[in-house]
């Protein structure tokens, strides 16, 4: 019985922690979700001070006089500032962390690495995508969080009849656990 209720504490306590906010509740508590990027691009007054939860793909990071400068392609966040599944508007952002807070490494913060970051909309900048003149929006940057990097692996599918080393004798439908698949048969 003990066993049992242990088990449903630790199963408890692991969903409880798996579902934390990326940054701490009195910065998410301060930050909007969505901008209104168009809104923000035609009349930048109304919004500038506002801290906003933002996600997305770096596309470029550079140090430069006034600190670390990421380009990031948005992507929109949930309430909990994970990325979301669903794409968001075509819209790429800066995000500038001041020299006097740090930086970032470019070894770290790499190109197609994932980002939250919470920030507070400074102005509107304009800049070059490749050679086309774009216009991005600039936030400060108060809170970043680094997604891990996605790795991707490789699973071999059951064997089929033109499989080389396929036997049907060997185990029902096909089927033969990983130790068996090496390229020579020393065993038989």
């Amino acid at each position: 019985m003990v066993m049992k209720i242990s088990r449903l504490f630790y199963i408890l306590l692991l969903s409880l922690v798996s579902c934390t906010p990326v940054f701490a509740p009195e910065l998410m508590k301060q930050a909007a979700i969505d901008p209104p990027f168009d809104n923000m691009l035609r009349s930048s007054s109304g919004y500038q001070g506002r801290m906003f939860l933002l996600g997305g793909t770096i596309t470029d990071i550079k140090l430069v006089e006034e600190g670390s400068l990421l380009e990031v392609a948005y992507t929109p966040v949930d309430s909990r500032g994970y990325l979301s599944s669903r794409r968001g508007p075509d819209r790429r952002i800066l995000a500038l962390l001041p020299k006097d807070k740090g930086i970032l490494d470019p070894l770290i913060y790499k190109k197609d690495r994932d980002i939250t970051i919470a920030g507070i909309y400074i102005e509107n900048r304009d800049g070059v995508i490749q050679q086309m003149p774009y216009q991005f929006l600039l936030f400060e940057i108060r809170g970043i969080y680094l997604w891990p990097e996605r790795t991707e692996y490789y699973l071999r599918s059951y064997p089929y009849w033109y499989d080389p080393w396929y036997d049907p004798w060997d185990y029902p439908f096909g089927y033969r656990p990983w130790w068996r698949y090496y390229p020579y048969r020393y065993w038989r």
